[in-house]
């Protein structure tokens, strides 16, 4: 595949999928600060699971931005916060799949349901983290 079609597919991926999620969590982001701020029981996860959220999104678009601006070099320079960000908020979807998928939620703390729900919209960003996770590994060692 070449860089140009790498591009407008990742292009695709951020329309169809990374700026719906980011719009939706945008637009219940201050419900679940002000959710958090009450200090009701599991506070410090929804509080934790708000940060893990936001900057996993923001390092997102900065590898998105990095690789539509410098390609796959942009991948490699003066990324690797935005790729630890990213990590994070992908494994912490997947457990909270993973924990809703076998029933651990329950023995959880009571409240934990939504933060885990809220992960789970990060279900669909994997697609493009995969893109740029091969963009980054492939197409380097392609050079």
């Amino acid at each position: 595949m070449t860089l140009r079609l790498s591009k407008v597919l990742l292009a695709i991926e951020a329309i169809v999928l990374v700026a719906p999620i980011t719009l939706l969590f945008s637009s219940i982001a201050s419900e679940m600060l002000m959710s958090s701020l009450r200090f009701k029981s599991a506070w410090q996860i929804e509080l934790l699971s708000l940060t893990i959220i936001a900057t996993s999104l923001a390092g997102g678009w900065v590898l998105m931005i990095g690789f539509w601006r410098h390609g796959s070099a942009g991948l490699r320079t003066d990324s690797s916060i935005a790729w630890v960000l990213v990590l994070c908020g992908a494994i912490s979807t997947l457990l909270a799949v993973a924990s809703l998928a076998t029933g651990i939620q329950s023995l959880l703390l009571p409240g934990v349901d939504h933060v885990l729900g809220a992960f789970v919209w990060g279900l669909p960003l994997l697609v493009p983290l995969c893109h740029l996770l091969a963009e980054r590994f492939l197409r380097s060692q392609g050079s």
